[in-house]
């Protein structure tokens, strides 16, 4: 038996619509992660749901604008699930104030985010990116394939590691490339398990090939 595509975005539509406790927590994270850069948070997975779309789900109203970046035809699947559940706006990358990166294919398109202006910095897109895993520096056994990424900064005592599977570091670097601050894109990395790592515009972020943005 063919599963009814209408009953299917029903039951996810109802997965998506967080109660205001998941709500609250998802922003707990989310400035928790800001306020550590490159330390890891935990937001609270919902199952069928990509973690990396939680904080849109949870943060994004009628005053803000989405835009889901990966393969088609799961970017307009989850776009159309988060617009009907937050009131949203679906707009291209380049004018979405929240990106979401659902699988690294989406990576090219978020270069085109908004970066703000000397004037108005708080225009710049908030971007948040799949990957696999995320191993904070204090795990006890972290992936050998792990691609260690290293942030300083405020809100850094010194030097946080973390190592990422399922992303090119190449990539983070690029995200944050040619930026002078306060413009730039803040950036926050969520693996399969909702582990959450955020990379604000504010701090400096070397790569295992030692470049450094």
């Amino acid at each position: 038996m063919v599963a009814d595509p209408l009953d299917d975005f029903a039951r996810l539509a109802a997965a998506c619509r967080l109660a205001p406790a998941a709500t609250q927590q998802v922003f707990s994270a989310l400035m928790h992660s800001s306020a550590r850069p490159g330390t890891p948070a935990r937001l609270n997975p919902i199952p069928d749901i990509p973690p990396v779309l939680l904080p849109l789900l949870a943060m994004c109203d009628l005053e803000t604008s989405i835009a889901v970046c990966g393969e088609p035809p799961e970017t307009a699947r989850w776009a159309s699930l988060v617009t009907a559940i937050t009131g949203a706006r679906a707009e291209i990358p380049t004018s979405a104030s929240w990106i979401a990166v659902i699988d690294p294919t989406g990576l090219s398109a978020a270069l085109g985010a908004g970066r703000g202006s000397p004037e108005a910095p708080e225009t710049a897109a908030r971007v948040f990116v799949a990957v696999r895993s995320l191993h904070g520096s204090t795990d006890q056994h972290p992936s050998a394939v792990a691609a260690p990424v290293s942030v300083t900064g405020p809100g850094v005592d010194g030097t946080a590691t973390f190592g990422v599977d399922g992303i090119d570091p190449d990539a983070i670097a690029t995200l944050g490339a040619a930026d002078t601050f306060p413009c730039g894109l803040d950036v926050w990395l969520v693996d399969d398990s909702g582990c959450v790592v955020g990379l604000p515009r504010s701090c400096r972020v070397t790569t295992s090939d030692g470049r450094t943005i």
